[in-house]
């Protein structure tokens, strides 16, 4: 197949994290390039490791399977360039290294009528790509990401950033269960992550190190804690974790691996769980004696009054089994209303707004080690530290399921958001591709008229045949 010019793409080209072979190779999907394919896979199937694939801005349909090829898939942005892959484990990243890059799209599953859906993108064999700026999207039940490193990853060879798990619109659970996302093994840091949709558990990482930081779950109904970290080295920083609404659970379970774990800068609220679980584990070096680590972070009750642990605050109201919860330890922890700027206890995601708002003892609270963008001491939670999120990027004011980094083109109309249902010739943009459909508008020249609509003097029909001011057919 033609490979296309690189003259469409000398605009707006996605940024790479490391540059290419010299003898790499890049293919384009879409656009007014004549050498484009039409589709994703095409193009796949075309390259060799280490080329690039360039997919324009629009909507593409079709699975993915990259067939172990380390390549670069890069779009236009999230929510420009859309990948419509159907239903239940349609992308398949099996046996990607870290010199794989996907960035700028977003993966869009329609799973209707599903009892059970299980990830949409799925390397749950020795892969460990990296992801940036990328939005998964279930429509209407949710879709998820595995990522299942190999045994011998090397700590540091992936990343993992920008990335929104997204049950939209919002819909009842209806006997879900898995998890929105799972990483076993990856072998790199996990930097803004957000987590909206909330049937499955949550977040699940194990056996090995975990590097968690400004991460957003919100609302988890069903199986599981909001973040589970098993079996693992654990670092999390700058967790806004809210809304576990089961009893057995956790916002945060964890089981360590040794005693480098730590929690620090993170807020646990509005759950009727505990805020923390720390169990030991068969096999587990962590020292019995030995503190987990937890500072500067706020555990806040569920918003019915009720504690969200017991004791210290800081223990398990339940139990590990046949053993008991390690104690917990550390300096500058709050349980204070973290003074969000707008949430309740409804379930739904997408009408929160998790940002500190005014008198929030989350500001200047967190890690004094740390500094926000501007320079400032940490703020507790995801809105905080030199990774944090925006108020105006993940706050979804429309209630519609996406944010505005998640390419929602108007966050005051509720009826406009990416993959909603276009209405051709009404001159409104529903699904924020930046164009009105055209199609059976009637006008089929340039006139820009209805042609199927008589609108000259004579008020004749001029599809009959009479081309004359009589009015008659001659």
């Amino acid at each position: 197949m033609c490979r296309g010019s690189a003259a469409a793409w000398a605009v707006a080209a996605p940024v790479l994290l490391s540059a290419q072979a010299a003898s790499a190779a890049t293919w384009y999907v879409g656009g007014n390039d004549p050498g484009a394919f039409a589709d994703v896979q095409s193009a796949i199937d075309a390259a060799a490791v280490g080329d690039e694939i360039r997919v324009a801005e629009g909507t593409f349909l079709g699975a993915i399977d990259f067939g172990g090829k380390d390549l670069s898939l890069l779009g236009r942005g999230i929510g420009l360039t859309r990948l419509d892959v159907g239903c239940e484990q349609v992308v398949n990243l099996n046996g990607l290294g870290p010199g794989a890059l996907i960035a700028d799209l977003t993966f869009y599953a329609a799973c209707t009528g599903k009892d059970q859906v299980g990830p949409s993108v799925w390397g749950a064999e020795d892969s460990s790509p990296r992801l940036q700026r990328v939005s998964i999207v279930g429509d209407p039940q949710p879709a998820g990401l595995i990522l299942h490193g190999p045994l011998a990853a090397q700590p540091g060879q992936g990343l993992v950033e920008d990335i929104f798990l997204v049950q939209a619109p919002f819909t009842e659970c209806a006997g879900l269960f898995g998890n929105a996302a799972s990483f076993r093994r990856y072998p790199g840091p996990i930097r803004r992550l957000v987590v909206a949709h909330p049937c499955p558990s949550s977040l699940h990482l194990d056996s090995g190190p975990v590097d968690l930081a400004n991460v957003i779950v919100r609302a988890n109904n069903r199986v599981g804690p909001a973040i589970y970290a098993g079996d693992s080295s654990v670092l999390v920083s700058q967790v806004t974790a809210t809304k576990t609404m089961l009893l057995d659970t956790a916002d945060l379970f964890v089981t360590p691996r040794d005693d480098t774990a730590e929690i620090r800068s993170s807020v646990l609220a509005g759950s009727i769980a505990p805020a923390l679980l720390a169990c030991p584990g068969t096999g587990y070096n962590h020292n019995d004696d030995e503190p987990l680590r937890m500072s500067w972070t706020d555990a806040w009750p569920n918003p019915g009054g009720e504690p969200v642990a017991c004791g210290t605050g800081w223990a398990d109201c339940f139990s590990c089994g046949d053993a008991n919860p390690y104690p917990v330890e550390g300096e500058g922890n709050l349980s204070s209303d973290p003074l969000f700027i707008d949430w309740n206890d409804d379930g739904n995601p997408s009408n929160d707004n998790l940002c500190p708002g005014a008198g929030s003892p989350l500001i200047d609270a967190g890690d004094p080690a740390e500094q926000d963008p501007d320079g400032t001491r940490a703020d507790i939670g995801a809105f905080g530290g030199p990774y944090a999120f925006t108020c105006e990027e993940v706050l979804d004011a429309d209630e519609d399921g996406y944010m505005p980094i998640m390419g929602d083109c108007d966050d005051g109309d509720a009826g406009r958001f990416p993959f909603n249902d276009e209405v051709p010739c009404d001159g409104i943009d529903q699904d924020c591709d930046g164009t009105d459909t055209e199609a059976d508008c009637g006008d089929d020249d340039d006139s820009g008229d209805d042609d199927s609509v008589d609108d000259d003097s004579a008020g004749d029909d001029d599809s009959a045949g009479d081309d004359d001011s009589a009015g008659d057919d001659d």
